[in-house]
């Protein structure tokens, strides 16, 4: 969390702020040898929504962002073949960091969810998870557009995601 705020007070601001449904399509990019809603790497690698404590899938809100995110990726691991896989999401309990009355409310900055240090996002990932919440929307970091990261172990009875089609890129 960040420096100025202790967890307590972050804490409390966090459950004051109501939820949002989410029923849309987004995209996620994997290497073609996986499936796009296997979570088995969440736990393996850290993410900056993921500490490795619990399931995340990482999904944007456009190709062009999906591109961008694998763009940033691919100076690391330039041998694998991707794929974007379009997906269809349908959730009702959803945490808005993109909406800026949120972020007020929580006293964070924009720039607290984007830069470099993962420490503040992956706690309130955490904390988003132990109070249940199906996903956050974030903005992304690779630039405009936004991301959903998605909790597969908060998922209700309710919960919808679908594959709707994958294109090798």
């Amino acid at each position: 969390m960040p420096e100025k705020k202790n967890s307590g007070e972050i804490e409390k601001r966090f459950l004051e702020i109501k939820p949002i449904p989410l029923d849309t399509s987004c995209y996620r990019v994997v290497s073609q040898k996986y499936d796009a809603l296997n979570t088995n790497g969440s736990l393996l690698y850290p993410g900056r929504y993921n500490s490795g404590e619990f399931l995340v899938l990482y999904a944007s809100d456009s190709r062009e962002v999906c591109a961008a995110e694998l763009a940033r990726k691919a100076e690391i691991r330039t041998k694998f073949i991707y794929k974007i896989v379009k997906l269809k999401v349908k959730l009702r309990k959803v945490f808005d960091l993109t909406n800026e009355k949120n972020l007020k409310a929580l006293d964070i900055q924009e720039d607290n969810l984007i830069g470099s240090s993962w420490n503040f996002t992956q706690a309130l990932a955490s904390l988003a998870y132990r109070k249940g919440y199906e996903a956050l929307l974030v903005p992304s970091a690779a630039g405009k557009g936004n991301n959903i990261i998605l909790f597969p172990g908060n998922f209700t009875k309710d919960s919808t995601i679908k594959k709707e089609e994958e294109e090798i890129v």
